[in-house]
C-alpha cells in the first residue's frame, strides 16, 4: 500500500491523502529511521474548530445544504424516515441499520437560507444536539469563499474530502490511468485544497502566509 503526501518545506506544513489502508504520517518516521536516524517527524493535526468559526462568525454566511447522519436509529426515527407503520417490517429493518443519513437540499438554485443569525442558531442548535448525531455537516460559503465548502461541526481535526479517479473502462475491462496521470490528479487537487484554505492552515501553524 502507498500514499501521496505534499510538504511545503517553506512552512513545514504536511498534506497526505488519508485513505483506508494508506500509511499514515508516522509512517514517515520510517524513512528517518532507515537513512538518518538523527532527525524524526512529528506532526500536529490543524484543528477543524478554526474552519468551523469562519462559517459561524461571517456577516455574510450562506447555507444550501446540510447532511445529517444519526447512529443506530430506532423504530420511530426509522418510521418517520421511511413513512411506514408497519411495525414487522420497521423491526426486520432496524436490526442491522447502523445509521440513517438525510440531506436537506433548497429548491433549485436557491439556498437554504442567507441569514447569517440563523446559521448561527442551528449550528448552536446542533451542537447542543450532539450526542443525537454522528456527523453533521453543512455546506455554504462565506465572504470569504469564492465555492461552496463543506463544513463538518464534529470532525475534530482539518480533512477536506478529494476524488480521484484511478481506472477506467476499456472494452469492458478495468484499465488502471497511467502513474504520472495519477499523481499529477493527486498534487492538483491536494494543492487546490491547500492554496483555499491557507490562510486558516497557516494561521495555526502560528506562520504568515506570505508564499
Amino acid at each position: 500500500m502507498f500514499t501521496y503526501c505534499i510538504l511545503g518545506y517553506k512552512h513545514g506544513v504536511l498534506s497526505i491523502a488519508n485513505s483506508k489502508g494508506a500509511p499514515k504520517e508516522t509512517s514517515l518516521n520510517r524513512l528517518f529511521q532507515l537513512y538518518n536516524n538523527h532527525y524524526y517527524l512529528n506532526a500536529d493535526p490543524v484543528p477543524n474548530s478554526d474552519l468551523i468559526k469562519e462559517l459561524y462568525e461571517s456577516d455574510s454566511s450562506i447555507l444550501n445544504r446540510i447532511c445529517v447522519e444519526i447512529p443506530t436509529p430506532d423504530a420511530t426515527v426509522l418510521e418517520q424516515a421511511l413513512k411506514m407503520t408497519d411495525s414487522e417490517l420497521i423491526d426486520a429493518v432496524s436490526k442491522n441499520t447502523q445509521s440513517v443519513i438525510f440531506e436537506v437540499k433548497p429548491q433549485y438554485r436557491s439556498d437554504l437560507t442567507k441569514d447569517p443569525d440563523l446559521v448561527k442558531r442551528l449550528i448552536d442548535a446542533f451542537r447542543k444536539s450532539k450526542d443525537s448525531f454522528s456527523k453533521v455537516i453543512l455546506h455554504g460559503k462565506t465572504e470569504h469563499r469564492g465555492k461552496q465548502v463543506g463544513y463538518d461541526l464534529f470532525e475534530e481535526y482539518f480533512k477536506y474530502p478529494i476524488e480521484i479517479t484511478e481506472y477506467h473502462q476499456e472494452y469492458n475491462r478495468k484499465v488502471e490511468y497511467p502513474k504520472e496521470k495519477i499523481q499529477a490528479d493527486y498534487r492538483g487537487n491536494m494543492m487546490d485544497i491547500y492554496n483555499e484554505f491557507k490562510n486558516i492552515i497557516l494561521a495555526f501553524c502560528d506562520r504568515a502566509p506570505t508564499e
